[in-house]
């Protein structure tokens, strides 16, 4: 099982001591923006006090969000929903670092409330340097050279272009006849926004398109980078966006994974890629980032928010998930069948070298996802029902300890008091949870799971079970038994009616009597032609038919039971 670092913070160590006590709980969200979304009924963000600020330049058109007392950062207004804006904000330090093994971020995002024409769109992006100037508005969104640069090379130089940067772009509006000509060319979806990720700074990712007697910049990205929505973002809700990284076992290079909910029947989207240590260097000029969002808007506005759940920083711990059957693992190829035992394994780790302990008052609550088609088994082996509570062993260290675990929805598993882990100690909590598969409809096929992990939630952090999986799903196919089979009627063979009667030849029904006699009314003994034995309903012999084509003699059997 690989090793997962994951690191988060809340507030900078400097600032510990001059601020109140945390509690998330006790935290409202500002008033200027719908609340984010709770998830299985925790907080949906955390403050970020001191963490992020907007850049302090002339013309940012980025503010932070209050709670209603005006004592935490809770959310970033990345520009407001006007014409000709541009914002930025950043970390105030190098807060992600890919020598480590991992990191993770999580957030959710606002694109406003715009059926028609919103724009630009917001960009995540992380660089190697710091900026000090605002982006390029309108289709650059604060991140890419402007379409009026002439060249390539010109873009990618460009005064406002980000520099030593990687970005993941949420572009809502279609620039197709211009600087997005390359993404928008032969296609003719009515809703033209897209997510892709790029390097603003490499001339690689732009190309040149002649209009009148001048060469005008376009986006040039590769296929595999860009992904089309079929619907528009800005639809009034918050969608979830998370970045892990995992360093390779090598350490040699590493790949970093993004996540978006997309809101449509795309759901949620994952791509990874992968870099080397030289192709960090050559990016970044430094394996020490620093993270920030930028917006812009043109003559098309949208308001861009951004509320974060994760912030990589100083608590440091992680979170694994995986399946297994039999002590062997599940993966995607894996067949599960109707009553299978299955074992689901949630380790939480913390190194004890942050800033900060996890959580910084109180204990921690994880919520897990039920693995589809699969139910939770009590210790006397019955399925876990909703709203029921059971008793669940695990350990920290290695030292077994009780906790609390409810199926609070037919889909969500809650684990309360999980003990908070310390700084300066090395702490791994490890339980282990029966499953069996679910009786599957025969007949209904095999159809592939990805199942979600959960998420384990303090006040100062909020973190995701990793798995194996590129996407961190756990993966598995659920495989139904046959349907029954039923006998067909063949043209030949034998053909069995729906019902059948003993009769005598003048097609009366025989008296117990007149069998144990062997005999009918004015004939003795009794007639052993078999064929005037067996009749249908309607008095029509060959009720049974024996088909000619059968070499051996087929023969039906019948007996009395006993008097």
């Amino acid at each position: 099982m690989r090793k997962i670092i994951v690191s988060f913070t809340l507030v900078s160590l400097l600032l510990v001591g001059l601020m109140p006590t945390l509690s998330v709980e006790a935290v409202s969200w500002g008033n200027r923006y719908i609340e984010p979304p709770t998830i299985n009924q925790q907080p949906g963000f955390i403050p970020f006090n001191q963490i992020f600020a907007p850049l302090s330049v002339p013309g940012n058109a980025a503010n932070v969000i209050r709670d209603p007392s005006n004592q935490y950062d809770v959310g970033v207004e990345v520009n407001p929903n006007q014409t000709n804006q541009s914002g930025a904000i950043w970390s105030k330090d190098r807060i992600v670092d890919l020598s480590a093994d991992s990191f993770q971020a999580s957030m959710a995002l606002f694109f406003g409330q715009v059926p028609k024409q919103p724009g630009d769109g917001m960009a995540f992006a992380l660089t190697g340097v710091r900026p000090t100037v605002i982006g390029n508005n309108g289709a650059s969104i604060g991140v890419w050279g402007s379409k009026d640069d002439d060249s390539a090379a010109a873009a990618a130089t460009n005064a406002r272009t980000l520099k030593k940067s990687f970005v993941v772009a949420f572009d809502t509006y279609p620039n197709a006849d211009d600087f997005d000509l390359n993404i928008w060319k032969n296609v003719t979806a009515n809703t033209k926004q897209y997510i892709a990720h790029g390097y603003p700074n490499l001339a690689s990712n732009y190309g040149t398109r002649q209009e009148w007697w001048f060469n005008r910049a376009i986006l040039s990205l590769p296929t595999d980078a860009v992904t089309r929505l079929p619907n528009n973002l800005s639809d009034g809700t918050w969608h979830t966006f998370n970045v892990s990284w995992q360093r390779d076992d090598d350490h040699k290079g590493g790949t970093l994974t993004y996540q978006f909910e997309t809101g449509s029947a795309l759901g949620l989207i994952s791509k990874a890629v992968h870099w080397t240590d030289s192709d960090i260097n050559r990016i970044f000029g430094t394996q020490e980032l620093y993270l920030g969002f930028t917006g812009s808007t043109g003559n098309s506005t949208e308001a861009n928010v951004a509320s974060f759940r994760a912030i990589p920083g100083v608590v440091a711990a992680n979170g694994q998930a995986s399946l297994s059957r039999n002590q062997q693992p599940v993966d995607a190829t894996t067949e599960l069948h109707s009553g299978d035992r299955v074992d689901s394994e949630y380790t939480l780790m913390s190194t004890g070298d942050g800033r900060q302990p996890w959580p910084l008052a109180g204990t921690l609550t994880a919520v897990l996802n039920k693995p589809q088609g699969l139910s939770y088994l009590t210790p006397s082996g019955s399925h876990l029902a909703v709203n029921q509570s059971m008793r669940l062993n695990a350990t920290i260290n290695q030292q077994p300890i009780t906790l609390s675990a409810k199926l609070t929805t037919a889909e969500t598993l809650t684990i309360t008091d999980i003990p908070a882990f310390a700084l300066n100690t090395t702490t791994t909590l490890h339980l282990s949870l029966p499953l069996q598969v679910d009786a599957l409809t025969p007949g209904s096929g095999s159809h592939a799971v990805r199942a979600q992990t959960g998420t384990v939630y303090g006040d100062n952090a909020h973190i995701l079970f990793q798995t194996a999986a590129t996407d961190n799903t756990l993966d598995y196919l659920l495989v139904a038994p046959p349907a029954p089979i039923t006998p067909p009627h063949p043209s030949g063979g034998i053909q069995v009616p729906d019902n059948f009667a003993f009769t005598t030849p003048e097609g009366t029904n025989p008296t117990v009597a007149d069998i144990i006699n062997q005999r009918f009314d004015g004939q003795s003994p009794l007639p052993m032609n078999n064929r005037s034995w067996l009749r249908g309903p309607s008095n029509q012999q060959d009720a049974i038919r024996i088909d000619g084509h059968h070499k051996a003699p087929l023969r039906l059997n019948v007996a009395m039971s006993p008097l």
